[in-house]
């Protein structure tokens, strides 16, 4: 009888701390995701100062946008894991995995063409002094992503294994450059 005691009192404690954990862990960062979830558009439309009117319009448009893009990103991911679970075949279909690939390229242009139709919109929403504010914060994110990506990666990024083979770095020196 003793024994059930310590084990209910055991099994209680458990339950409670369980709860507890549940409570602070996973009811806390459902509650930081709404207060400090910001959305990539946020800070340009600070940037810009819309007015109610432009936010109206902007509002009205980027619901599409959003759906468009949602579709393009789970059908991306759709094709990518088909592409990954060719993998565990043990012959590899070339015509497949080139087929995939190119649905892949498609779906990635799909997915440019719209951004850049949301980037329009929201210019055409300009002002003229908000064109050229927009400008500097297209250009200067574009300048940033560039400079980011031609920076060589360092050996953390690695975790251990072997740095890129330099000739293979080098393959890609025929591709013209991007000014």
């Amino acid at each position: 009888m003793k024994k059930n005691i310590v084990l209910y009192i055991l099994f209680l404690f458990l339950v409670i701390a369980n709860g507890f954990f549940l409570y602070n862990y996973v009811g806390n960062n459902i509650d930081r995701k709404g207060k400090d979830m910001v959305r990539p558009g946020d800070f340009i439309l600070k940037e810009l100062q819309f007015s109610e009117e432009q936010m109206e319009a902007l509002r009205m448009s980027s619901v599409g946008h959003h759906e468009r893009m949602k579709r393009c990103s789970e059908e991306l991911k759709r094709l990518k894991d088909l592409l990954f679970n060719t993998l565990s075949e043990q012959e590899t279909n070339e015509t497949k995995t080139d087929s995939i690939i190119s649905l892949i390229g498609q779906v990635e242009m799909e997915k440019e063409k719209e951004a850049f139709s949301h980037f329009k919109t929201i210019q055409t929403l300009c002002n003229n002094k908000q064109k050229e504010r927009f400008k500097r914060i297209i250009n200067d994110a574009l300048h940033k992503h560039g400079r980011q990506e031609q920076r060589p990666p360092s050996r953390a990024t690695f975790q251990g294994a072997h740095p890129p083979h330099p000739q293979r770095m080098d393959s890609n020196r025929h591709l013209p450059q991007q000014e």
